[in-house]
C-alpha cells in the first residue's frame, strides 16, 4: 500500500498519487483541484492526444465527417466512444422523459467518469423530441387505385392533364382524369405522423447521443479538433469548405471547385449530361432536404441563416456528385444517377436517404426531323393514282 504521502483523496477514497499524475489533462474542475493548475504543456499534450486518436483510430464518415462550409470535422457518436475508450472515460447517462399525448421529449445528461479513479470529468446535455419536424411529420404520396403503388404524379396539360401512375416509380402506367375522387381525396404532401410511438426509441437514442458528444467535447479538449454533430447544430456562416480526400478512383482527377452561390450550384449540376433532367432531379432532392431539416419544401419559407446552411449542403452534394460522375456512366440521368444523387445528399445529411415523391422528369425534347428525308419518304409511298 502506498504511504500517506503517496496518496491523495478523490471523493473520500485514497488513490495513488502516481495515478493522479497520469490523469488526462482535462478541463474539469475536479482535475484542477486534484492536481493544482494545469500547465500549458499538459493542455497542449491533451490536444495532441485527441489528434493522435483521430489519425490512428478513427475513420472518416464513420467516427467523424467533414461538411462543406465547416472548418472542423463533425464528431459522430462512434468517434466520441473511441475517445472515451482511449482516455478511460465511462459515460453515465441520465434522462427525463416527458410525454404530451403520443409525443415524447427526452432531456438527457451524460456524465463522464475517469474509470481508474471515479473522478467526474465533465457532463453534457442534449434533448430530442418527436415534435421535431423530421419525426412529427412525413411526406405522403398519392397511391394508385389500380396497383397500390405510391407513384401518382400530375399529368402535364399538353399531354391531357389528369393523373398518371408513373412507371419510373414502379407504377403501372394507369391514367386518371382530373377530378377523380379516388386520387384527389387522398392526403398528400406534409402530413402528421400517425405512428409517433415508432419514433420513441429513436428520440431517446438521439438525446443520449447529443448529450454524449457534448460531454466528450466539454471534458477532453476535443472541441479544439471537432465540432458538435452538424446534424444537430447547423452552422450560420459559410466559409470556404474543407473537403475530404476524393475516393480512390478519383485520386488523380482534377479537384472539383465548390460552388459558392446558388447560380454556381445550378451551373455545376447543368454541366452533367442531360442538364434539364439533372436540374429537375436535383431540385427535387433540394426540396426534400429542406423539408427534412426544416419542415419546409421551399427556400423562400426558411430563414436567411437556414438558407446559408442549405447552400452549403447543396454545394457539397454537387461536388460529391461531380467526384462520383463515373458511377453514372451507364446512362444519362436514369435510375443510376438518381441513386448516386441520393447518396450525394446522404453524405450531407449524416446518412439520411431522401425520397422525392414530387419529382416529375421533364419531357424529352422532340426528335429533330430531316424534312428532306421525310419528303422523299412521302413521295415513295404516295398513292400513284
Amino acid at each position: 500500500m502506498p504511504s500517506a504521502e503517496e496518496t491523495r483523496e478523490f471523493g473520500g477514497e485514497p488513490v495513488a498519487a502516481e495515478i493522479v499524475e497520469t490523469l488526462p489533462a482535462v478541463r474539469a474542475h475536479e482535475a484542477i483541484m486534484a492536481k493544482g493548475e494545469l500547465s500549458v504543456e499538459e493542455i497542449t499534450a491533451q490536444k495532441h492526444k485527441i489528434v493522435e486518436i483521430m489519425q490512428a483510430v478513427m475513420t472518416e464518415d464513420v467516427h467523424y465527417g467533414r461538411i462543406p462550409g465547416i472548418d472542423k470535422p463533425s464528431l459522430f457518436k462512434p468517434g466520441a466512444e473511441a475517445i472515451n475508450v482511449a482516455l478511460r472515460l465511462a459515460p453515465v447517462p441520465v434522462s427525463e422523459r416527458v410525454f404530451d399525448g403520443d409525443h415524447l421529449t427526452v432531456f438527457a445528461t451524460v456524465t463522464l467518469q475517469h474509470i481508474p479513479t471515479g473522478l467526474v470529468i465533465a457532463a453534457g446535455e442534449g434533448m430530442c423530441s418527436s415534435k421535431e419536424s423530421k419525426y412529427a411529420y412525413r411526406q405522403e404520396s398519392r397511391k394508385c387505385p389500380a396497383c397500390g403503388a405510391a407513384a401518382i404524379i400530375k399529368g402535364k396539360a399538353e399531354y391531357g392533364g389528369g393523373w398518371v401512375c408513373w412507371k419510373k416509380k414502379d407504377g403501372c402506367g394507369a391514367n386518371f382524369a382530373d377530378g377523380d375522387t379516388a386520387i384527389e381525396t387522398q392526403e398528400a404532401g406534409k402530413v402528421a405522423n400517425p405512428d409517433l410511438p415508432d419514433t420513441w426509441n429513436t428520440v431517446l437514442k438521439m438525446a443520449d447521443k447529443r448529450a454524449l458528444i457534448a460531454a466528450v467535447l466539454n471534458g477532453t479538449a476535443a472541441s479544439d479538433v471537432f465540432t458538435q454533430d452538424v446534424e444537430d447544430h447547423p452552422p450560420a456562416t459559410a466559409p470556404e469548405p474543407a473537403r475530404s480526400e476524393p475516393p480512390e478512383h478519383r485520386q488523380n482527377a482534377t479537384a472539383v471547385p465548390t460552388p459558392t452561390s446558388w447560380p454556381k450550384v445550378k451551373d455545376a449540376i447543368r454541366a452533367c449530361d442531360n442538364p434539364d433532367e439533372a436540374e429537375a432531379l436535383y431540385g427535387a432532392f433540394l426540396r426534400a432536404a429542406t423539408y427534412h431539416l426544416y419542415g419546409k419544401t421551399s427556400l423562400k419559407d426558411i430563414t436567411a441563416d437556414e438558407r446559408k446552411v442549405m447552400l452549403q449542403k447543396a454545394a457539397g452534394a454537387a461536388v460529391w456528385l461531380a467526384e462520383h460522375e463515373d458511377e453514372t456512366q451507364d446512362g444519362p440521368f436514369n435510375f443510376y444517377l438518381e441513386a448516386t444523387m441520393r447518396q450525394a445528399w446522404a453524405a450531407m445529411l449524416d446518412g439520411t436517404l431522401l425520397e422525392i415523391p414530387d419529382y416529375v422528369p421533364p419531357e424529352p425534347p422532340a426528335p429533330e426531323v430531316d424534312e428532306e428525308a421525310a419528303e422523299l419518304a412521302r413521295q415513295a409511298f404516295a398513292d400513284p393514282s
